[in-house]
């Protein structure tokens, strides 16, 4: 067992193991090569070094591995290494390519180009322009490319193809797969009809190389889906992402995170669509799933808010409280109290809570979620503005006109520098402004509200809008109230012209005075020439 020729055995063992997939049993036998390495040629040996290498590796690529065991490991073997053979040695640069690969994966972006320009300079040096180039220039291109240095990382993908083709001839797996990240590429520089050829290309190398039914072939399938779904092809999409799915199902886990997505992406469509008891059977696909198989405690609350979401627009307001509530108490127990999903979470609630007509309780959740976004973020978003204007929806309607004024004002502050100053938030904000003006019997100050809204309403909608029509009004029925008479049937008038030619009823256009009138009944000859 002690034999020298024993772990030279073992090694090709470990490798063989490693090809076929078998990683659990590849890394007991390397640790088992190890101990006999050390035993027969010591800690600072080649042998030793090769075997902390692929220690290194097969922690870093199996699910249940150590991401600081195989930086431990590496780091060992590059310093044994580089003591060894110098710092241009083929072996070398290997082990920088594999440190590379681990600080990509821990998000340490400079370490990792420190790692793979190392290693391609050493790689270039001994082999020219080989296979192993090729693949650390990929492994460079990945890292521009989670820089959001598109250009850059467009040009190391497509060096890669240059050199893979000559190596690895047209219908390779890795070609698919490069291909599948140029057109993630071209898709993120919103070139989309480049992206799309991309990506139909990869499916049909992949088609070649791996197969109809491979893992690969569902990621390209999930992309030209996003591809679709960004550039409004619902239809398409959909399609597509059942297709992903189907091959998902045929060669995943169920717990796979992949399948989670795609599960994810379909019920997003059917959201969009307001096909909500669809989107609702695939959210609960996933949090079954993640119930079962996944440890990950945010995902399972992003999930369950998107189906408090849509039990909400389902009109089930106490299914859409219980599973916000549920959501709630998984974020505070991750995140603490301090967290922007907290916040997003308790206005959910409020807005669940305003459904049951429960406002005390919905108002004391908005009033703790703007005090959580008050610490926490800056105080011009418009998260922010939507808290406090629905504290301001509460007073009003319990019509505290004093205290629904002073938050719709707060609101309109954090509006304007949030958004802009024409946004159509700010014009449903001025124009509430105008109704509690109205409503305390401060003619002019409303009359001035909903003219400002009226401007926002025209530069966002247009002059024929029905809303410009709802808001000429309320300027009309001002007028009423402070006798101006031309001012009033201007206003009528054009409200009237708008609905008319929206093709919506002319009775919409109400008159307030000592009584409730229609327009066309207090003025019937004014009516028909509006």
């Amino acid at each position: 067992r002690d034999h020298p020729l024993t772990l030279a055995i073992l090694v090709c063992v470990g490798h063989i193991q490693y090809v076929r997939g078998d990683h659990v049993h590849s890394l007991k036998t390397y640790m088992a090569s190890l101990a006999l390495a050390r035993l027969h040629f010591g800690d600072e040996s080649q042998q030793v070094a090769a075997c902390w290498n692929c220690i290194g590796v097969l922690h870093y690529v199996m699910p249940t591995g150590d991401e600081d065991i195989a930086l431990e490991a590496l780091q060992t073997s590059l310093h044994t290494r580089h003591a060894l053979l110098g710092d241009s040695h083929i072996d070398v640069g290997t082990t920088w390519n594999n440190l590379g690969r681990i600080y990509f994966h821990k998000a340490k972006y400079d370490l990792a180009m420190e790692s793979y320009c190392e290693a391609l300079r050493i790689r270039r040096a001994c082999q020219g322009e080989s296979v192993d180039v090729a693949a650390t220039l990929f492994n460079i291109g990945q890292v521009y490319h989670q820089l959001e240095k598109r250009d850059k990382a467009l040009s190391l993908y497509q060096e890669f193809l240059k050199l893979a083709k000559l190596h690895l001839g047209e219908y390779h797996r890795d070609i698919c797969i490069v291909t599948t990240c140029i057109g993630q590429v071209l898709h993120e520089l919103k070139e989309f009809e480049k992206a799309l050829k991309s990506f139909q290309h990869a499916l049909r190398v992949g088609h070649v190389a791996l197969g109809p039914i491979h893992a690969e072939i569902a990621i390209t399938l999930n992309k030209i889906g996003n591809l679709y779904y960004e550039t409004g092809d619902l239809d398409s999409a959909l399609k597509i992402y059942h297709q992903g799915l189907e091959i998902e199902m045929a060669v995943l886990e169920p717990g796979n995170a992949n399948v989670y997505v795609t599960y994810t992406n379909i019920a997003e469509i059917h959201k969009q669509r307001s096909e909500f008891q669809k989107a609702l059977e695939y959210y609960e696909r996933v949090l079954h799933l993640q119930k079962k198989h996944d440890d990950n405690t945010l995902e399972l609350a992003n999930t369950l808010s998107s189906i408090g979401y849509i039990r909400h627009q389902m009109e089930d307001y106490e299914g859409a409280l219980e599973v916000n509530q549920e959501c709630l108490r998984l974020r505070r127990e991750v995140s603490g109290d301090m967290n922007e999903d907290v916040a997003s979470t308790l206005t959910h609630i409020a807005l669940v809570l305003l459904k049951l007509e429960r406002h005390d309780i919905a108002l004391e959740a908005l009033a703790e979620a703007y005090r959580v976004r008050i610490a926490i973020a800056k105080p011009d978003t418009r998260d922010l503005a939507f808290t406090l204007y629905n504290i301001a929806l509460i007073y009003h309607h319990r019509g505290s006109h004093d205290l629904a004024l002073r938050y719709y004002l707060s609101t309109a502050e954090v509006e304007k520098l949030a958004l802009g100053k024409a946004h159509r938030d700010l014009s449903i904000t001025f124009y509430n402004i105008g109704q509690i003006y109205y409503q305390r019997g401060e003619m002019e100050l409303a009359v001035a509200k909903f003219n400002e809204a009226l401007e926002i309403e025209r530069e966002c909608f247009g002059p024929d809008h029905p809303t410009c029509a709802r808001t000429l009004n309320e300027i009309g029925n001002i007028q009423l109230q402070l006798g101006n008479v031309e001012g009033m049937m201007n206003s009528y008038t054009r409200a009237l012209r708008i609905y008319r030619n929206s093709g919506m009823n002319h009775e919409r256009v109400l008159v307030y005075g000592a009584k409730l009138w229609r327009f066309d009944v207090v003025h019937p000859c004014a009516a028909p020439v509006a």
